[in-house]
């Protein structure tokens, strides 16, 4: 919450799923000076807006330099994502090659793995198909 102290690196924020908990690590050590509190409320807007309303707190650091020194920009983040998004696809091609090689079916035995509220966008770029999620 605000005013705690985190360690850049080790868990920051526990994020409850519908599958579970997630743990996400701090991008460097500084204090939260400010929590978004709509999340408690509005939970959902972590997947359906991380950019903008779904923000999960704000940070200072006490040597700024030195906190943003291993973070990615642009170019930079860009060709990682890319790789990720590359990597990821290969797993999942792995995980699901011995049940089937239809895409469609592909796409619908990966929808059931992941939580929904991701799972058509990041589908659909993983394997390159259309996706529907019943809401």
């Amino acid at each position: 919450g605000d005013g705690d102290e985190v360690t850049g690196g080790l868990p920051a924020v526990t994020v409850l799923t519908g599958t579970g908990a997630i743990s996400l690590p701090a991008p460097f050590d500084g204090v939260i000076v400010r929590s978004n509190a709509a999340l408690s409320a509005r939970p959902e807007l972590l997947a359906e807006s991380p950019y903008d309303a779904g923000w999960l707190y704000r940070g200072v650091s006490p040597d700024p330099m030195a906190a943003t020194a291993g973070l990615l920009t642009g170019d930079q983040a860009a060709a990682y994502l890319s790789c990720e998004f590359t990597r990821s696809r290969d797993l999942l091609d792995i995980a699901l090659a011995d049940r089937t090689t239809d895409r469609t079916e592909r796409c619908e035995e990966a929808m059931e793995t992941l939580p929904p509220r991701v799972a058509g966008r990041l589908i659909e770029k993983l394997l390159h198909c259309s996706v529907r999620i019943a809401r």
